[in-house]
């Protein structure tokens, strides 16, 4: 459902820039529209996850009558992952298809390679998920982006440690050496800085790779309350893996960006929960929205509501197996 709103919100977004553009991609058949996504590669979990979300909501505009009369027909560019080819895309999309605007781009690093080839031809490009902040902060005038950046991914976090994990003193902060991991960390480190919180291990790592123990065994002596990662889904999946065997057992950990999202990813395939969740390891699984702990609005009341309903029956289970 996320998925079908925000590729909604998105393709909204994107007829908006079509309706201040014309060309020949407006034809009498239907609206072209660009779609730069990683559709292969180690990304490709996401962009196909991204590609349906787009799918979805092009079907449901099309079965009302499409955009002033006109079906959208969305053209997918695989972009693997690596900025040079999502540069490449985007030109085919542009030179060869034609599309009068550009939507997608899942990484920061591709986005960042593709960004400036849709301001050279003046096409809009509506970014979907790349989140580093400089991409939209160098005074292009035809690249947008519906997505927070990365900068404000740390917001729920920094509630949680204020509001609720006041335990929490020393941090570990570990992220992925690329354009969306360094924007991010550096917001966190900010923020924790902020909250007189001290940073005992910070360390960036190479995407794709394959040995986090040299980094983790310096965790491990560190000894942090928290563990804190900017990392996207297979990093964050062998990061999780690789802290248990080393024995690292932080009080709490979080994480930022899709890594902690995944549907593959152990902690997302161990809990769906979205708030704090306590976990037997010693772990505290928190993601957005910040946790229900917090104080209420000024001016509420804070008194419990009535419980109105009857009691639930319940069942007691039983079993024949001996412990």
């Amino acid at each position: 459902m996320r998925g079908m709103i925000k590729g909604a919100s998105v393709v909204a977004a994107v007829m908006l820039a079509i309706g201040a553009t014309t060309g020949g991609a407006l034809a009498a058949d239907g609206i072209k529209v660009g779609v730069l996504l990683p559709l292969t590669g180690s990304q490709a979990k996401f962009g196909e996850i991204e590609k349906r979300s787009y799918e979805m909501a092009a079907a449901e505009i099309n079965a009302k009558g499409g955009v002033n009369g006109k079906k959208i027909e969305l053209l997918f560019e695989d972009d693997t992952g690596k900025p040079d080819v999502g540069r490449s895309g985007v030109e085919k999309l542009i030179s060869r298809e034609k599309v009068p605007v550009i939507t997608g781009g899942y990484s920061s690093s591709v986005t960042a390679a593709a960004a400036p080839v849709a301001q050279q031809f003046k096409v809009p490009f509506v970014i979907c998920t790349g989140s580093a902040d400089d991409v939209t902060e160098k005074g292009y005038d035809y690249v947008f982006r519906v997505n927070p950046p990365a900068s404000e991914y740390p917001n729920a976090v920094k509630s949680f440690l204020h509001e609720v994990g006041k335990d929490v003193k020393t941090i570990a902060l570990l992220y992925e050496n690329s354009a969306f991991g360094q924007s991010s960390s550096k917001s966190f480190e900010a923020d924790a800085v902020a909250l007189g919180l001290k940073i005992v291990v910070k360390e960036g790592y190479q995407a794709g790779a394959i040995d986090f123990k040299p980094i983790l065994t310096k965790v491990k002596a560190a000894n942090p309350d928290m563990i804190y990662m900017v990392s996207y889904v297979m990093d964050a999946s062998l990061l999780m893996r690789s802290r248990r065997s080393c024995g690292s057992t932080p009080r709490c950990s979080s994480a930022a960006g899709p890594g902690s999202r995944s549907p593959s990813s152990p902690r997302a395939r161990a809990t769906r929960r979205t708030a704090c969740t306590p976990r037997p390891c010693g772990w505290i699984r928190f993601r957005s929205p910040a946790p229900r702990s917090m104080p209420p609005i000024s001016g509420k009341s804070t008194a419990p509501r009535p419980n109105t309903t009857a009691p639930r029956r319940t069942r007691r289970c039983t079993s024949s197996r001996t412990p």
